[in-house]
């Protein structure tokens, strides 16, 4: 407090006239005010000097103040935004690719699925005839046994699809003896055929079509599938297994 006291009196200039009363007290006091003081004259200097040296102009602290507070420039904002829009608009091209191929996928996945069942179905039915009945390009018709009973099966390749463009192979079965129904009547094994015609069979023999020992199956289906509106991908999946006929009895 009295520190305070003295460095008023300093700069009002009549520090002379209060320290003689108090005698060497006083002049002990009168040095520190006056400590005080240079100390904070160097503070006031060097803080209205640049960080070389160099003397700031008047209204240059608030001008730091507000170049600290300053935010972007509309030029600066327009170069950002622009540079957003070019991103989001790849983003968004990327998403609507990706939602027209999922769909495309699917339907792929389904065909090729549905196909594979069918075909490794008849297959294996083939695989273990006793006999083979009778052949053409797109139909085998063969004895086979079943749950311990001996079977007359056919596997027709050529039916046309109702109210498609497609064929199907149709699988029918009897009781050796008994009449076999008509194969349009049958259980479908593989719909949506592709081939399924004189030009581009589903069967095929060796050595020969009178008394094969192998049968080869080639079945080829649309990749579009049936199951959405995606009008999917052009190319045909195609399919092919074949089977050795191991337990065929050539003696009939």
């Amino acid at each position: 407090m009295a520190l305070a006291v003295l460095e008023g009196l300093i700069t009002a200039g009549r520090l002379a006239a209060f320290i003689v009363p108090l005698g060497g007290a006083g002049a002990a006091l009168a040095r520190g005010a006056r400590g005080r003081l240079r100390r904070r004259g160097r503070v006031a200097a060097a803080a209205a000097h640049g960080p070389a040296g160099a003397p700031l102009g008047p209204g240059a602290g608030s001008a730091l103040a507000r170049r600290r507070q300053a935010g972007l420039t509309l030029v600066e904002l327009l170069v950002t935004t622009s540079i957003l829009m070019v991103v989001i608009g790849a983003l968004l091209a990327t998403f609507e690719s990706s939602q027209r191929i999922v769909p495309n996928d699917v339907e792929w996945s389904h065909a090729l699925q549905e196909g594979n069942a069918g075909l490794l179905r008849m297959v294996r039915e083939i695989r273990q005839a006793a006999a083979i009945i009778g052949t053409t390009p797109n139909a085998v018709d063969f004895r086979v046994t079943l749950g311990g009973q001996d079977q007359h099966v056919l596997y027709q390749c050529d039916v046309v699809q109702a109210g498609t463009p497609y064929r199907e192979c149709m699988r029918v079965q009897a009781a050796v003896g008994a009449a076999l129904p008509l194969a349009a009547s049958g259980q479908p094994v593989i719909a949506r055929l592709l081939n399924g015609t004189v030009a581009d069979p589903v069967f095929s023999y060796t050595p020969n079509a009178i008394a094969p020992t192998f049968i080869s199956v080639t079945v080829k289906l649309p990749a579009a599938g049936e199951r959405s509106s995606a009008p999917g991908t052009a190319h045909a999946i195609v399919l092919a297994d074949g089977a050795y006929l191991r337990n065929q009895d050539l003696g009939g």
